[in-house]
């Protein structure tokens, strides 16, 4: 038994955690205009904001099942006999669709789909514990069984302080959006299963501290032990003061500061953001 994992760019892995783990990345793809980007690849968030500045309108595409299948492939000729594909939700990203048709296109390697509840940083956080089950000689069952378990468990918050991305996704009016720039309010989003759920809105970096700090406390009670996983965009010093707020509380939790979410996320979640994802840990 050998088994290989196999993700998408929206994961905020390092290029060491990929070279060391042996992990194959498929990417997304970003348009403008008439040029089209590998993400990672051929355009990074300097470019992306560059273009974004620029006024130019840019969409994102998912992977092709060709794609996967290649990826696949790929592990299947270096000996790998299973293979773990992690992918975010579906009402995230239609990914995890590609990945499905592809592992139904490939023979002589045993592939499994585990679809998570957001993107980035909880992808990130269920990378981490597959490779830390593989290691430990847990079966591909053990380990999707795991992973589930912990999904269950999860929360996943994104706080976006530019209201026009949720308007240009027509999530809102751009008049909603403008007024709510204008008094710096913050949304907190809840990322599930169905998608995008707005539950709070903040003036202030303090109220949504606080309110990750109430919730987070709130989690330990029920559960014990947590993983906690924080990326941003452009917001370093508020990732900082969370880290802060929580190592502040004395409690077992484990706090892992992830990579930048690259161009697509950024897309979506637009420019100053951070995301937060927790979950408890058997």
């Amino acid at each position: 038994m050998k088994i290989g994992i196999v993700t998408d760019s929206l994961a905020c892995l390092s290029e060491t955690q990929i070279m060391e783990n042996n992990i194959k990345v498929v990417n997304l793809t970003l348009h403008c205009n008439d040029n089209h980007y590998i993400e990672n690849v051929e355009i990074d968030n300097k470019l992306f904001y560059e273009l974004q500045d620029a006024g130019n309108k840019l969409t994102s595409s998912q992977p092709a099942p060709s794609d996967f299948e290649a990826a696949y492939n790929e592990l299947k000729a270096e000996g790998y006999t299973d293979i773990l594909s992690i992918h975010p939700a579906n009402v995230i990203s239609g990914t995890i669709n590609s990945a499905r048709l592809a592992s139904e296109m490939v023979e002589g390697v045993n592939v499994t789909c585990f679809e998570g509840m957001c993107a980035s940083f909880e992808e990130k956080m269920f990378i981490d514990v597959s490779l830390k089950m593989i290691r430990a000689g847990k079966t591909l069952t053990d380990i999707f069984n795991h992973l589930i378990n912990i999904r269950t468990k999860s929360k996943n918050y994104v706080v976006i302080e530019d209201l026009m991305v949720l308007a240009n996704a027509g999530r809102i009016s751009k008049s909603i959006a403008s007024i709510g720039n204008l008094v710096r309010l913050k949304p907190m989003i809840r990322l599930d299963d169905n998608g995008f759920d707005l539950i709070h809105k903040y003036r202030t970096n303090k109220n949504i501290i606080n309110q990750i700090i109430v919730e987070i406390e709130e989690h330990y009670k029920l559960h014990g032990k947590l993983l906690v996983y924080i990326t941003s965009v452009f917001r370093d010093d508020l990732v900082n003061k969370i880290k802060e707020a929580i190592e502040a509380l004395d409690l077992d939790v484990k706090i892992v500061l992830c990579e930048m979410i690259g161009p697509v996320l950024s897309l979506n979640f637009g420019k100053p953001a951070f995301g937060i994802s927790w979950t408890a840990v058997e």
